[in-house]
């Protein structure tokens, strides 16, 4: 697809135009609560905060040990590999 069409796609692809479904839904919207944001104590902000750090770590943990053991198999099916023809 050259430049040209794109072009062309982006600009008869407008989606904000056939949002007729949305319309009555503005920013500026009498009965629209939109969403309420409560406030929360610093300690539940830092339990979530301790939350995600262990969830990155395990995470981490996982990555590596799949890695490591990846590169071990590899490693195994290679040199019986070379065994079987040398």
């Amino acid at each position: 697809m050259g430049t040209a069409a794109m072009l062309t796609s982006l600009k008869n692809n407008c989606r904000r135009s056939k949002r007729i479904v949305f319309e009555s839904k503005t920013i500026t919207h009498k009965k629209s609560k939109g969403i309420t944001i409560d406030p929360i104590s610093e300690k539940t902000l830092k339990d979530i905060k301790i939350k995600i750090k262990k969830q990155q770590l395990f995470h981490q943990q996982k990555l590596y040990f799949i890695t490591s053991f990846s590169i071990i198999i590899i490693g195994f099916i290679i040199s019986v590999v070379i065994n079987y023809l040398f």
